[in-house]
């Protein structure tokens, strides 16, 4: 399936250029990908845990308020969810402000991915990845654009991405708030490899 689309992007885009997917939720897939397709390359975008859980509770809030056609891709429960009035209700209710339930599966996957990661990544070569962090990427976009443009093509853009690239504020939902110091505690070892605090 991934083929598939890759093949139907390209197709679409009446070129032969490399694609570029980005989907987060790949994140702990790197070793199956590079399995099924070889010659690819990853870069890893790494942000502070506390905002990535905010970010997907905030996403499942909008994803949850009407169907959205990308996620119904690649998403089979997604689509079920819609197509049952008292399963939306559940889901809606579950990632709900008022009902902080959602917050402790999302804080589970984060920990489970990070865990994956600082575990298999050495499993990757050196040529083929690269790790930055989204803070470097909003704070420092033209140098970070230059190292990661280098190591897919061996030469670097000399664009000026500072226009494309702006940091979001970071206003945590009241569930995460809450949990920032359960968060800390349970993904660690992360917050401690790539130097993020509360």
């Amino acid at each position: 399936l991934i083929k598939e689309m890759c093949k139907k992007i390209q197709y679409i885009s009446m070129n032969e250029n490399p694609i570029i997917l980005k989907t987060p939720y790949d994140f702990s897939n790197f070793l199956f990908i590079k399995k099924i397709l070889p010659e690819s390359k990853f870069i890893f975008i790494h942000r502070n845990p506390i905002h990535i859980i905010n970010s997907n509770m905030q996403a499942w809030n909008v994803l949850l308020k009407e169907k959205n056609p990308y996620t119904t891709l690649f998403s089979e429960y997604y689509d079920q969810i819609f197509r049952n009035p008292l399963l939306l209700c559940i889901n809606r209710t579950y990632y709900s402000s008022l009902v902080p339930i959602g917050v402790f599966s999302i804080i589970n996957r984060a920990t489970k991915d990070t865990k994956y990661y600082l575990k298999n990544i050495d499993s990757l070569e050196n040529k083929d990845y690269i790790s930055i962090t989204y803070e470097s990427l909003c704070e420092n976009p033209n140098k970070t654009m230059f190292e990661i443009t280098k190591f897919l093509n061996d030469e670097a853009y000399k664009i000026d991405f500072s226009y494309f690239i702006k940091s979001r504020r970071n206003i945590l939902t009241p569930q995460v708030n809450i949990l920032s110091k359960f968060i800390y505690k349970k993904i660690n070892p992360y917050f401690k490899e790539f130097g993020y605090e509360v």
